[in-house]
């Protein structure tokens, strides 16, 4: 963190515009501020540096601070879009911070006033909901995780979230099925409770997958994180939607939780949670899908049978350079996705019946052959008749 986020009595020998900046950078500390500055979105200090060396855009300097120079750069309005989504490719966060008066309202305020500012929303890898800024052809999941002890044994709750489509399936799995799980879902991010990122071999896992991680929030898999799910639906009770399971309703207020922080005051329209079946990948006879396999990681090879382990020898190579590096991201689809991010959802795998009537059944009778049309003393094999044409 930025040392000056550390000292909010030097505040007082800020401007007015920069105090009000660094009120919200405090505010979102995890996060690059887009901050909006007239035609451009402005970035400051340490999210200048880092905007800079993602982008590809000039770091300037304008003023100091604490004897140190501002370090500054900006992007315009009219391609935010473009830089924002370059960002979220490379895992970072965004809180775009928007005008939320006219400058001319300020003024009449007096001449220090600043403009009202604050953040509207949070654009993260699992939180996008822009159409141009997703990628078509794949799901955009956001996976929540919640870690619960049932029974002396631990059990991970997990809740897929599609914002843009509204999907939402809860599931739960054992330690040794985490990885395997978090392969089949391919999430765009996670997030956790920071206690469970605490975790020396959770975090190692999440890290491996290299996939965008937001450690938020305390533990929600407590008595109020079913009252905090049926609240989001106005519901009275979650028996309507199924039976879940504590982990599962925990991993649900944890999804819930982060996606109305990072939507601010826009509330998106979800379904309701739907249960998904756990299913043991290795004790299939089928081939595990390769897309599972392009974007897996298993911490302990060995434990898959020696039937499947042949197919994991391109992991390795996911593992260090990333899937947009590898084959599976130039192998196209077999279907085309119409819309594209709800058919390649990993959440649920639709089978459709042929609905073309059957044809109808041949009566007992044979039926007769015509007879063979003689041929042409004209025609030799391999050539077509001449057409023969009425006098």
């Amino acid at each position: 963190m930025n040392k000056s986020l550390e000292t909010p009595a030097e505040a007082v020998r800020l401007t007015p515009m920069m105090a009000q900046y660094f009120e919200i950078k405090t505010a979102n500390p995890d996060c690059l501020l887009f901050y909006r500055m007239g035609d451009f979105y402005e970035l400051f200090f340490e999210d200048a540096e880092i905007a800079s060396r993602a982008l590809g855009i000039v770091l300037t300097k304008r003023g100091k601070h604490e004897g140190e120079d501002i370090r500054m750069c900006g992007v315009p309005i009219e391609r935010a879009d473009d830089y924002l989504q370059r960002l979220i490719a490379l895992g970072h966060r965004v809180a775009v911070c928007e005008q939320l008066e006219d400058p001319a309202e300020a003024k009449r305020r007096g001449p220090k006033s600043v403009v009202r500012r604050d953040v509207v929303r949070l654009v993260t890898p699992g939180t996008i909901t822009e159409e141009r800024l997703l990628e078509p052809g794949r799901a955009n999941l956001l996976l929540a995780i919640q870690r619960l002890k049932v029974e002396g044994r631990v059990v991970f709750g997990l809740a897929s979230l599609d914002i843009s489509t509204g999907a939402f399936t809860l599931g739960d799995t054992d330690e040794a099925g985490l990885a395997v799980e978090i392969a089949r879902l391919e999430p765009s991010e996670i997030v956790a409770p920071e206690s469970l990122f605490a975790d020396t071999k959770f975090g190692r896992l999440v890290a491996e997958t290299r996939v965008a991680a937001a450690p938020f929030g305390r533990e929600a898999a407590d008595a109020g994180a079913e009252q905090r799910v049926c609240e989001f639906y106005g519901v009275e009770t979650l028996d309507g939607f199924g039976a879940f399971s504590r982990a599962e309703i925990g991993a649900a207020a944890l999804a819930l939780a982060y996606v109305k922080r990072t939507q601010i005051d826009a509330t998106p329209g979800l379904a309701p949670p739907s249960r998904r079946a756990r299913v043991d990948m290795f004790a299939r006879s089928e081939p595990i899908p390769g897309s599972v396999i392009a974007s897996a990681v298993i911490s302990s090879p060995e434990a898959i049978p020696g039937s499947q382990r042949s197919r994991w020898t391109s992991l390795q190579y996911v593992r260090k350079y990333g899937r947009q590096m590898s084959l599976w991201s130039v192998i196209p689809s077999p279907k085309p996705p119409t819309p594209a991010r709800w058919v390649s959802s990993p959440i649920t795998r639709l089978k459709r019946k042929s609905s073309a009537p059957a044809p109808p059944k041949r009566s007992g009778t044979a039926m007769p052959r015509k007879p063979p049309r003689p041929a042409s003393a004209n025609t030799s094999r391999g050539t077509i008749p001449a057409r023969s044409h009425s006098p």
